[in-house]
Parts: C-alpha cells; structure tokens; sequence
C-alpha cells in the first residue's frame, strides 16, 4: 500500500522576487485590506513582503505583482509616485513584458 504524502509536503513554497539584493516573497491570500480598505494587492517593506488577493485572474495578478514590486523599488530607491502613477506604470510594464517576451528573454540572456 503506496504511503500518503503529508500535508507540508503538499505546500508549495511561495515565489521569491529579488529587488537590490533583498528577497521579497509573494504571498496570496483571499482578503487583503490596506488603510481600512480591501486591496488586490500590498508590499509591506517593514517584512519586505508582497501579497496579492489569491482570487485575481492571470493577467490582474501580473499587473499587481508588478505594481507592488514597483512600490518594493520606489522604497529601495526613494523614488516618490503616486498611486495613479504606479498603476499606469504597471499597466505600461505589463504591456512591455507581455507583448515583447522573446526579445526580453533574449536581453535578459545577454546579461548571463
């Protein structure tokens, strides 16, 4: 009789970025709420975290990543945007990425 796996083996580890030397794991959960509001998504830079609502459909949860991974660098560096200018940049960087994957992929080779 085959053995059952544990639960822990089941859990799959969180997806790490890595911003200016520093490990900022992504973590979805179902709610999020950020100054008494829900959020889809929040970068914590006190635990250098990521969360993103767990419910966001593919191309929503790109956008996010990016847009909290865009709050992640706009700390690192001190770089002041609004949250209207963070989101279009994120839109505007989604677009990029999605549309030019082989020619990213190619400059990211370059780098290797």
């Amino acid at each position: 009789m085959a053995q059952k796996k544990s639960d822990k083996a089941n859990i799959k580890p969180h997806p790490i970025v890595r911003l200016a030397h520093l490990d900022y794991p992504i973590i979805e959960k179902e709610f999020i709420r950020h100054n008494g509001d829900e959020a889809l998504g929040l970068c914590e830079m006190d635990t250098q975290t990521i969360t993103i609502k767990s419910s966001l459909e593919p191309q929503q949860k790109v956008r996010v990543i990016i847009h909290e991974v865009l709050h992640a660098i706009m700390d690192i560096y001190g770089i002041e945007l609004s949250e209207k200018d963070n989101d279009l940049l994120a839109v505007g960087l989604t677009s990029f990425l999605k549309e030019n994957r082989i020619y990213v992929e190619e400059l990211m080779d370059e780098l290797e």
